[in-house]
């Protein structure tokens, strides 16, 4: 519950000023606090200040679901036996999952 407060409180902060200064307010989060304020913000009405803040999922967790979903894409595929010559074979199945990045 005190990380929704928060998560809101810092999110009407951002809002207020974005509103003051007349920005786009841009806000990147790492993936629990993207989820959590994505889910704040449209939980609020249309004419929410909250509304108009871009929420940005953080550069790392954005490559690990690029690499998640091209695992998913080219299961079957050799892509696996190519990427074993380079990286260590435990590795690569957690790389072509998103769970690990080299």
């Amino acid at each position: 519950m005190a990380l929704l407060v928060s998560t809101h409180a810092t999110l009407s902060f951002v809002a207020d000023q974005a509103e003051k200064y007349g920005y786009c307010p841009i806000v990147t989060f790492d993936q629990p606090l993207w989820w959590k304020s994505l889910q704040i913000v449209m939980s609020e009405n249309e004419d929410s200040p909250l509304r108009s803040i871009v929420l940005r999922l953080g550069g790392f967790h954005t490559q690990m679901s690029v690499l998640g979903s091209i695992g998913a894409i080219m299961n079957g595929s050799e892509l696996q036996e190519i990427l074993v010559l380079i990286h260590a074979k435990n590795t690569v199945p957690h790389m072509l999952n998103g769970k690990t990045v080299y």
